[in-house]
């Protein structure tokens, strides 16, 4: 899987206008620790906990698969 790389500051802007995107859909007011999984369900998004393959001198702690709606996390249960 090869996709597109976000820095730290950018995942962090993007972070932060989802949750206000959820809490002006919502109506809630987020205190942390934020469910990332309330907030996937309700913007119509799916999460899979899986395996994540890497190219070479990479780590990867998640990707998208925009299309399909789905988040893609590093399943930390499985041995790598």
């Amino acid at each position: 899987m090869r996709g597109q790389y976000f820095s730290s500051e950018k995942l962090e802007s993007l972070a932060d206008n989802l949750l206000t995107r959820y809490e002006r859909e919502t109506e809630a007011v987020l205190e942390p620790p934020v469910s990332a999984e309330s907030v996937a369900e309700n913007l119509e998004l799916n999460i899979l906990w899986d395996e994540i393959p890497e190219e070479p001198g990479t780590t990867t702690h998640g990707a998208l698969v925009p299309e399909k709606r789905l988040i893609v996390l590093i399943d930390v249960s499985v041995d790598i």
